[in-house]
């Protein structure tokens, strides 16, 4: 209704902006001509001025009185009881709707009270948590405390249109009806839940919460309360508000929590060999990716895997933390089945990430004041999340932001015997070449002519072993003496492993040269 009076007024506008152009063209033409058909035009074109502006004084006024004279209100009979502890599927659909097509009514509260959507998220995008709670980590919460007793309905940040678009939960109530009892959005500054509940227990968390307030969206017959996650509310205290909010609707007391369990190291080291990953990860790799992002803030000791009497021995990596003190924040152990992290953190980030991977437990080693936890890396996880939890692990410890990457951790390379440029091509990615070249720090800009050399050249001409330089390569006459600079280029097969120092290198003979399990290091 609303929106067809703003396009007849719209019209009206149009219609008397276009008369006044006539009119002045009227007043020109009548000047010019003088005769009974300027006389005519002329008086049209007025008369149609004072139409649309009657038009548009009536279009105003009638609002006005509209609004002062409002109609009473049919009083609604009251539902019964077990009608107002349960929204209808038709509620929830319409929430929905508002939600992902018409974000904009939600800004217009029905009763006059509560907060609207979008005021709601501004307040959560400008909050602060320096622990965030994403809707994943509820999307886990509720997998693990709740299994099949919630449907969950897990979605992308925003619609193709950017609206916010939230993960939407369902509780089946003690009526039988499945109920949408929360929405979860995910801000820049902080997540923000709608949870749908009555009155009294929405009263009673907003005297509890500062950060809890009445809100207008959704529009449906129970009350929704906006929750902003931020800095004064613990992840216990979002979970007990959660946890309450179900209880309402199933009748059923807040299930028990079983305190986190620690693992043992030797049943964790048991449980990572018998696991599975086809991406293989190394004790190396995690080492490698240390040194290239934080070079300055983490110090790498890296480690056989095994003492002398058998026992297993991890690599053992140190931050410095915002104090300036060197603590260890993880232990690396290398299994046959898949790699092992203990990673030392608080108990709200290891809770965090235990909701969000199953392949994450509390660990009983060390015994330390601060909580460790075992991280099994199977097929479960990916590189990047590997990358996140040592991020977000050493960020706990600095205080500072995690760092944007240019670097990541890469698989390593299987290595053969014998490799043609074909097969070096199917055994090594681009991504593990490019890691594979190492930078001389020292090295500075050559001179003197430019040549090149043949991966097949260099089989041919060198030992098991041997580093090949630019030197070696003038002493074998396998370039000429004036030659200052050198790239090697594929050619051929490559039948041992080789250390090639050159200046330039083609991507496909670093390839081969690290196939069969050498080095390349441009200086």
């Amino acid at each position: 209704m609303a929106n067809n009076k703003k396009q007849t007024r719209g019209f009206v506008k149009t219609g008397l902006y276009i008369s006044l152009v006539l009119l002045v063209a009227a007043v020109i033409f009548f000047i010019l001509r003088q005769n009974k058909v300027s006389t005519a035009c002329l008086i049209a074109a007025a008369v149609l001025c004072v139409i649309f502006l009657i038009l548009l004084l009536l279009g105003r006024k009638k609002p006005t009185e509209e609004k002062a004279e409002p109609k009473p209100a049919p009083a609604e009979e009251p539902a019964p009881a077990e009608e107002e502890e349960q929204a209808t599927p038709e509620e929830d659909e319409e929430a929905e709707m508002e939600e992902d097509e018409a974000e904009e009514a939600a800004d217009e509260p029905a009763t006059g009270e509560g907060m609207g959507l979008r005021e709601s998220l501004n307040i959560a995008s400008h909050a602060h948590r320096a622990e965030k709670m994403s809707k994943a980590y509820i999307s886990g919460y509720l997998r693990s405390v709740y299994g099949e007793k919630i449907e969950l309905n897990e979605r992308g940040n925003a619609t193709a249109t950017g609206l916010p678009l939230a993960d939407t939960h369902y509780v089946t109530a003690k009526g039988g009806k499945k109920v949408c009892f929360v929405y979860v959005y995910e801000t820049d500054g902080a997540t923000m839940l709608l949870l749908k509940t009555k009155d009294a227990l929405g009263k009673e968390m907003t005297k509890e919460h500062h950060s809890v307030r009445r809100s207008a969206f959704p529009k449906a017959k129970d009350a929704w309360y906006s929750v902003v996650v931020d800095d004064s509310l613990s992840n216990e205290q979002v979970e007990d508000m959660i946890d309450r909010t179900i209880a309402l609707y199933t009748g059923e007391p807040i299930p028990k929590k079983v305190p986190v369990e620690a693992i043992g190291l030797k049943e964790t080291l048991e449980i990572a060999a018998h696991a599975h990953r086809i991406e293989e990860l190394t004790k190396p790799s995690i080492a490698h990716y240390l040194k290239k992002v934080y070079p300055t803030v983490v110090e790498t000791n890296e480690r056989e895997h095994f003492t002398k009497t058998g026992l297993p021995l991890a690599d053992t990596h140190y931050v410095t933390a915002k104090d300036g003190k060197q603590l260890c924040f993880v232990y690396v152990y290398e299994t046959a089945g898949a790699l092992m992290l203990i990673l030392k953190t608080k108990d709200t980030l290891g809770r965090e990430m235990m909701n969000l991977h199953h392949s994450v437990r509390r660990s009983a080693f060390p015994k330390a004041k601060d909580a460790w936890y075992s991280v099994v890396v199977d097929d479960s996880l990916t590189n990047g999340q590997v990358e996140e939890m040592l991020d977000r692990t050493i960020a706990l410890y600095t205080g500072g932001p995690i760092p944007q990457k240019t670097k990541h951790i890469v698989a390593p390379v299987h290595t053969v015997s014998h490799v043609t440029l074909a097969e070096a091509e199917a055994i090594v990615s681009d991504e593990q070449a490019e890691e594979a070249i190492e930078e001389d720090a020292t090295a500075t800009e050559h001179s003197g002519k430019k040549g090149i050399v043949n991966v097949d050249t260099l089989s041919n001409s060198f030992d098991e072993g041997d580093v090949v330089t630019i030197a070696k390569l003038k002493e074998k006459d396998l370039i000429p003496s004036n030659v200052g600079q050198v790239k090697l280029l594929a050619r051929g097969t490559l039948n041992k492993v080789l250390h090639v120092e050159l200046q330039d290198f083609s991507l496909e003979a670093v390839k081969m040269v690290i196939a069969t399990g050498g080095t390349v290091k441009r200086v």
